[in-house]
């Protein structure tokens, strides 16, 4: 029987894919047992059945360390007299974005102390990291929000920094990569061979993308174990992106590095091999405090955008050694919302909450939360989303009780001290470790809309005890 390479894994992460089936089947304190979908070490665990294979989330899925690249230039070289901060943070990053891309990192450090950022930072550049001198160490001291300097959010139907956004965002294209081979015949959950109409397109040792585009709805519904109709505006849609490895090419038969997680079936899915997109990887942010000015927080879906980080259409990406203070969101990962979707999300906050109501539901799925108040909206067809980020380190806390019961516009609850802690929204193989939240959000940490194989570890939550 083929095993999950526990193996490969970090000893914490093994543990944690064990640990989630005992809590489901453990029968009590006093009893010792042993999930049948694992075993005790892995040994029961059958790449067909109900238990996915997470043992590739995180950076390089997985395969390698986060790297530690020395310092090629403090940001200190790039003060001018009279320069602000905030300009010397973009002098340094543009700097950065003009050099050639090559096989080493660029590494801007940021020494210890308090620095003022009125400004959103963006990394467009691979191989390129923003780097403190540790949580604690090196501040960033963020006295205005982003509604506050850009205005309403355009992306969002109220005009809150939901889902989207942060003072720090490593930004990559929302071009998917170019399609190299399709699947051709019948592939079971858990296989490994699969059939392809063009096998000398796919190079043994590189990794492509594998996209899942629903058929007449069943892919869709199959999401949900068909126990659940999909909403009918997702059919035909691309949802599901499963990076690999090419191990093996024989004649038309490809044999990838992961288990299938979904059988291919030709009237339920269309699958494609695609390239890697050409897009920002290898990026990170590490060893800074987060500061935001404190505020009443403005409300659920209404947020402010006091928010630390976010990464978009990037791919091996990392954040580490964070800490934020009265932060909306701390680390938002998502795919850029084409147009139509975009539409979509204004119609349903526009013509869904009659006064007096309120919609709870996640930005990006309003049209299915809301479905019972609003007409379908429009869906974008596929988002090329995140995959392949680490996240590790973070510590979550707000000076004091932003919690609040200031009626709003839109009639959403304010009665925490913000929204996400940490959040992965069409993106995939996320690894969120070693986590602090001390203070009271409405989600501490998940996955919104299409966010798949991700992994939550080794996190400590409000309430939680010691």
């Amino acid at each position: 029987m083929a095993v999950m390479r526990a193996a490969a894994l970090a000893p914490s992460t093994a543990a944690l894919l064990a640990g989630v089936t005992l809590l489901l089947l453990l029968p009590s304190a006093a009893t010792a047992a042993y999930s049948s979908l694992w075993g005790r070490n892995g040994e029961l665990w059958d790449p067909a059945g109900p238990l996915p294979d997470f043992s590739y989330a995180g950076y390089k899925q997985g395969n390698e360390p986060l790297p530690n690249p020395p310092v090629t230039r403090s940001v200190l070289k790039f003060k001018r007299p009279g320069m602000s901060d905030t300009q010397m943070f973009q002098a340094a990053l543009a700097w950065a974005h003009k050099r050639s891309l090559t096989n080493k990192f660029i590494v801007l450090s940021i020494p210890a102390g308090r620095f003022t950022l009125t400004q959103r930072l963006f990394i467009r550049r691979s191989r390129l990291v923003l780097r403190g001198a540790g949580a604690g160490k090196t501040t960033l001291y963020i006295p205005k929000s982003l509604i506050d300097i850009y205005g309403p959010n355009p992306e969002s139907g109220t005009g809150g920094y939901v889902n989207t956004d942060g003072f720090i965002t490593i930004e990559g294209t929302s071009r998917i990569g170019d399609e190299a081979a399709r699947v051709i015949k019948f592939a079971a959950k858990g296989d490994v061979w699969v059939r392809v109409d063009r096998p000398s397109a796919l190079k043994v040792g590189e990794y492509y993308d594998m996209w899942f585009t629903d058929v007449a709805g069943k892919f869709n519904n199959l999401m949900f174990n068909n126990k659940w109709v999909a909403p009918a505006q997702y059919k035909g849609n691309t949802r599901v992106k499963f990076t690999t490895k090419i191990l093996a090419v024989r004649g038309d038969r490809v044999k990838i590095e992961r288990h299938l997680p979904y059988e291919i079936r030709s009237k339920m899915n269309i699958v494609k091999f695609h390239k890697r997109p050409n897009t920002v990887f290898e990026s990170g942010v590490e060893g800074i405090t987060f500061s935001f000015k404190w505020s009443w927080y403005a409300g659920h879906h209404v947020e402010d955008g006091w928010n630390a980080i976010y990464i978009s259409e990037a791919y091996n990406c990392w954040v580490r050694n964070i800490a934020t203070i009265n932060a909306d969101s701390t680390v938002l990962i998502n795919g850029k919302c084409p147009a139509t979707c975009q539409q979509g999300l204004q119609t349903v906050h526009q013509t869904v909450q009659p006064a007096g109501s309120a919609c709870f539901c996640t930005q990006h799925r309003a049209a299915q939360g809301c479905a019972a108040r609003a007409q379908p909206a429009p869906v974008a067809a596929a988002v090329a989303g995140a995959s392949a980020l680490t996240v590790s380190g973070i510590r979550i806390s707000a000076s004091k009780t932003r919690a609040n019961n200031i009626p709003n516009k839109w009639n959403e609850r304010a009665d925490a001290d913000g929204h996400w802690g940490v959040q992965h929204t069409h993106s995939f193989d996320v690894l969120v470790t070693n986590f602090v939240i001390t203070c009271s959000l409405l989600h501490d940490v998940g996955t919104g809309s299409s966010g798949k194989f991700g992994v939550y570890m080794n996190g400590r939550m409000a309430g939680e005890g010691p």
